[in-house]
This record gives C-alpha cells, structure tokens and sequence, in this order.
C-alpha cells in the first residue's frame, strides 16, 4: 500500500515527507500514517491538510497514471488523463477535453500521450489492461459541485491516481 497526505496545497507531497511506500497492513499502516503526518508538520507546517489517504500501490510492472477533473474559468469542467505519480509534471504528458467525455473520446486521450507505448507494451513488457483505465476515467470523473476557485484551476483535481496494472 501506498500513504499520501492529502493537501491540495503540496503538489509534491514527496518532497515534504507526504509519502510511504510499500506499507503492509494493522501496525505499519498506523506507523505510516503517524510518518507521513509528523514529517509534513516540521517541513510545511503552513499546509492545510486533510487526513491521509492510502491506495493499492502499483505494480512493479505498472504503468502509474493520472485521471482528474478541473474547472476552468472559461471552458468549464475538463477530463485530464496522463502519465502519473513523479511523471506527471516531469513529463507533462496529458491530455485535456471537455466534459462530458465518451468512449471513444477517452480512448483517443490514452492514445495521444507520449506514454502510451508504455501502455501497450514497449520493449517487451506486458501490456496493461488499458480498457480497466479508460473506463473509470470517463465513468467515475463528472464535475464537481465544488471546484477550486478561478485562480487555482489551473491544476487538475487529482480523482484518481490509477494504475494501469498489468
């Protein structure tokens, strides 16, 4: 498993101490947690946190991607896919559309990245289970009541970190 702080105020939560990996369960996810929380404390004591949240951690053969949805203060509600974790801003590789979003559309986004080759099988490896990621990002995203405000829209609402497991 994988711990995070939740702070819409760290975008790099590794950085800061924001992040435990390879946490087992009962004791080691408590003493995780307590990490995690102490370590953001003394190097961003001025972020506003929200809990921690704890995910399934990618397979060591996986590909770990990114699906959000942001407002915009002049377009409206954008589907953001793309490379995930330390990638993302690394990379900058994503794609954006408009709200509603359907099938197909979904699966141009997958295909548009630079990653994608990483998706299908590059250099050996397996190939992920790509409809398992497409499906969620366009089901599971639709706009949130509660967007960040104009000035911080900007940056996609992280809604899952997926990953694209093999």
């Amino acid at each position: 498993m994988v711990v995070k702080i939740v702070s819409s105020e760290l975008p790099h939560k590794s950085d800061v101490g924001g992040v435990a990996v390879d946490v087992g369960s009962g004791a080691a996810a408590e003493d995780a947690w307590r990490q995690v929380t102490e370590h953001v404390a003394l190097k961003a004591p001025h972020a506003a946190t929200g809990g921690v949240l704890v995910e399934r951690m990618v397979p060591a053969d996986g590909v770990e991607m990114i699906v959000g949805v942001h407002r915009d203060p002049v377009f409206g509600h954008l589907l953001t896919v793309g490379a995930g974790g330390v990638l993302v801003e690394l990379l900058d590789d994503v794609q954006r559309r408009l709200l509603p979003v359907g099938r197909p559309q979904a699966e141009e986004m997958v295909a548009a990245l630079r990653c994608h080759a990483l998706l299908t099988g590059a250099r050996g490896r397996p190939a992920c289970d790509v409809d398992g990621f497409v499906d969620p990002a366009r089901r599971g995203l639709r706009p949130r009541r509660r967007a960040r405000p104009p000035d911080r829209g900007d940056r996609p609402q992280p809604g899952a970190g997926a990953a694209c497991g093999r």
